[in-house]
């Protein structure tokens, strides 16, 4: 069991831990919303693809050089990347190269759908409950 004092010595070492961290400095602020803002472009340009049909295409384009098993690797890794794009415990840049992986592979989605009707669609049901259930319990600000 804890006793009190081990509590205090706890939480002493947690505002020590807090009071040793760096503030972020100005130029660390600017890259970030530079990346943000690159990542908004990123998303208005592959929705622009989909809305075209320029994303069919690229599939079409693909099929032939990729191996046969990569529509069931892309359909059991993809629940993985979504957990990582949306995890508050990486840094932002490092989030940002799963969220750009994570829409590579949802663009592909596409080719799995066709051997793999049933798993697209279990993966699909279990990525929305994955990115509004526990993706919104990480972003949790305490007061």
């Amino acid at each position: 069991m804890y006793t009190s004092g081990t509590w205090t010595a706890i939480f002493r070492a947690l505002r020590k831990r807090e009071r040793m961290r760096k503030p972020a400095t100005g130029l660390h602020t600017d890259t970030n919303a530079i990346l943000a803002g690159l990542l908004l472009l990123f998303a208005a340009l592959w929705l622009g693809a989909y809305m075209t049909g320029k994303l069919d295409t690229m599939q079409e384009t693909l099929r032939p050089h990729l191996p046969s098993w990569f529509a069931l690797a892309n359909l059991l890794i993809l629940p993985i990347t979504c957990a990582l794009a949306g995890s508050h415990s990486l840094s932002f840049r490092t989030g940002l190269i799963f969220v750009l992986i994570f829409v590579a592979q949802l663009s592909v989605l596409g080719l799995s759908a066709e051997k793999y009707r049933v798993a697209k669609g279990l993966v699909t049901v279990f990525l929305y409950y994955e990115t509004f259930s526990f993706s919104s319990r990480n972003g949790t600000v305490e007061s």
